[in-house]
């Protein structure tokens, strides 16, 4: 019996994978995507987001590329 079944987890509680149904919108990740969204829309070469160690940086980035629009 693994430890997903001896604790009745519905899913493994931690992985490497970003899973965007854990996203928390706070202040500073709504920020941050309008950022990346002004750097897209105004075709900005490169834009950087830093920030710890699963601090959000590629669910946020997965976030943007969704609701970019598609042409």
């Amino acid at each position: 019996m693994g430890y997903t079944n001896y604790f009745h987890f519905d899913r493994e509680p931690s992985s490497n994978a970003p899973n965007d149904k854990f996203y928390f919108d706070s202040d500073q990740h709504t920020q941050a995507l309008l950022r990346l969204k002004y750097s897209v829309d105004s075709d900005k070469g490169l834009a950087v987001l830093v920030g710890g160690v699963g601090t959000g940086k590629t669910t946020l980035a997965r976030r943007m590329l969704e609701e970019l629009p598609i042409n």
